[in-house]
């Protein structure tokens, strides 16, 4: 019997990768980049999923320390796109975990 150790190899390799993920994320275009996904925690023993939107910092050249991203966790989608906060808006207005602004998606 042949084995393709190759092929064990990405096998096991898929497996590990798919045991440690914890979310995902996609790239969108608006008037800024952004991204949009989720990610998942356990809690009292259960899986939750959180879902979130990441803006580029705009105040980062002002500040060497500043995050390069800022984690939001977004609002359920229940108005249209056009109801929707601007994503430059949104990034612009937040410079620091302290100053999450309230009308995100």
């Amino acid at each position: 019997m042949i084995i393709n150790m190759n092929t064990e190899n990405k096998s096991k390799t898929s497996t590990e990768w798919s045991s440690r993920e914890m979310g995902a994320l996609w790239r969108k275009s608006g008037n800024t980049d952004y991204l949009t996904g989720h990610f998942k925690t356990t809690e009292l023993g259960q899986e939750v999923v959180h879902k979130v939107v990441i803006f580029a910092n705009k105040n980062k050249k002002d500040n060497e320390r500043a995050p390069d991203l800022i984690i939001y966790k977004s609002k359920p989608n229940n108005a249209t796109e056009s109801q929707q906060v601007e994503p430059q808006t949104v990034a612009a207005t937040a410079s620091s975990e302290d100053e999450v602004p309230d009308n995100l998606f």
